[in-house]
């Protein structure tokens, strides 16, 4: 789709809690926006975003499968939010999470990662405006015939 619209670059935005985690209650970024797009595009194809993972309700967390966690919308967000928990979090990255791999996206800035933990403007909520540049060499050295 990205090479089909010409784009160099990707935008994403992302809301999580002072742990570095995603809350359900704080779905305001792409985060919670994501599981409405997959469910109203997969209507044309028999599926929903329950294809990407489930909700799990005793820890109110959405809880992304393998095919989930290979999606793009889940790398581009969880590559910003953790580079803000590597900076603000003693343990670095949430327990529990796999470190992301960015293989054809390069970060060009991530807006928000200056709110620590002691600024929290917002109240204990963290947005971050993710932008990502388009790796065209990475992903055409992969598929030369595009």
């Amino acid at each position: 789709m990205l090479k089909k619209y010409d784009a160099d670059y990707i935008l994403v935005f992302t809301v999580f809690n002072q742990e570095g985690k995603w809350h359900p209650q704080l779905s305001f970024g792409d985060e919670g926006k994501w599981m409405w797009m997959a469910r109203i595009s997969g209507q044309r194809y028999g599926w929903n975003e329950t294809e990407f993972g489930s909700y799990n309700n005793e820890t109110n967390q959405w809880e992304w499968n393998e095919r989930g966690k290979n999606t793009m919308i889940y790398k581009l967000m969880t590559y910003g939010r953790h580079e803000w928990s590597k900076k603000n979090l003693a343990g670095g990255i949430p327990s529990g999470e796999e470190p992301v791999t960015l293989k054809y996206f390069k970060p060009v800035r991530f807006f928000g990662i200056e709110n620590t933990l002691s600024d929290n403007p917002y109240g204990g909520i963290f947005p971050m405006v993710c932008l990502y540049q388009v790796d065209w060499e990475a992903y055409y050295h992969d598929y030369p015939n595009g």
